[in-house]
């Protein structure tokens, strides 16, 4: 029976082609090449050589045992682990039927209906198994899809989140330094326009101050002033009198009346 070496050869095509062993596990990759044209020429050699049948079975079983037990080992390969679940029944199978065959042919030959059946149920067990065992792979995959695309957005979120709390930030500090430049021109502004005010005040209280010095020395002056003609009208007034004038003498009166009246309105001022 060769079919052990055709499914050697399957299986490793399989690793080979989901898993990519070159690029994942190269130093497997040349060993399962090597098993798998190793397969190939056992089962060729099968047919050429028909009286070693029992040996090349048994060649075939240890290589679908040993093929497994690698699947089941390797870390690497855990993806396809449950082509042990799937393989190793059938392959169980395949062995108690050639050792039932080895022992008792007449047995066989009874119960073969019943034991060539056996296969078939290990075949729909082992179909079942990758089914279900790829559809869990399809959802574990797409589960894994989206949970690496929320850790992709969730890392943009992240990063644009970090950007913009370094703008924000910077503008806070920005914001911070025009205030402290604003409060800063605001109490220049507010200090210049007191010494302003009091500039004002003092221009002020200095105009104010010459106004009324100017509005005093005035009336001073004219007080002055008529004071001393006054007394010079009075000197006169007395000269007229003396010289029996009396007519002048009451003209220069009248004139002192007149700056005793102006002299009386300017010191009011």
């Amino acid at each position: 029976m060769s079919f052990p070496f055709i499914m050697v050869a399957l299986i490793i095509k399989y690793l080979r082609s989901n898993l990519k062993t070159a690029e994942t596990i190269p130093e497997w990759d040349n060993k399962l090449q090597v098993a798998m044209y190793t397969a190939i020429g056992l089962f060729v050699a099968s047919f050429i050589v028909s009286s070693l049948s029992v040996l090349f079975d048994v060649l075939g079983f240890i290589m679908v045992g040993g093929l497994l037990y690698f699947i089941y080992i390797e870390e690497k390969l855990k993806p396809v682990k449950f082509l042990v679940i799937a393989i190793l029944p059938y392959l169980i199978v395949l062995v108690l039927t050639e050792i039932v065959k080895l022992i008792s042919k007449s047995f066989y030959s009874s119960q073969k209906n019943i034991i060539d059946s056996i296969p078939t149920f290990a075949v729909l067990w082992g179909i079942g198994v990758w089914m279900v065992t790829r559809k869990q792979q399809k959802e574990l995959t797409n589960v894994r899809a989206k949970a690496l695309e929320e850790e992709q957005n969730n890392k943009i979120v992240l990063a644009i989140k970090a950007q913009l709390e370094v703008q924000v930030a910077e503008r806070t500090a920005e914001l911070t330094q025009q205030k402290e430049e604003l409060e800063k021109a605001l109490s220049e502004l507010k200090s210049t326009q007191a010494q302003l005010i009091q500039s004002e005040k003092m221009a002020s209280l200095g105009e104010l101050t010459a106004g009324v010095a100017h509005e005093i020395q005035n009336p001073l002056n004219f007080v002055n002033n008529f004071s001393e003609v006054s007394n010079e009208l009075i000197d006169e007034m007395n000269d007229e009198l003396n010289k029996g004038n009396i007519e002048e003498a009451k003209d220069i009166s009248n004139d002192i009346k007149q700056n005793l009246e102006k002299i009386n309105h300017h010191g009011k001022r």
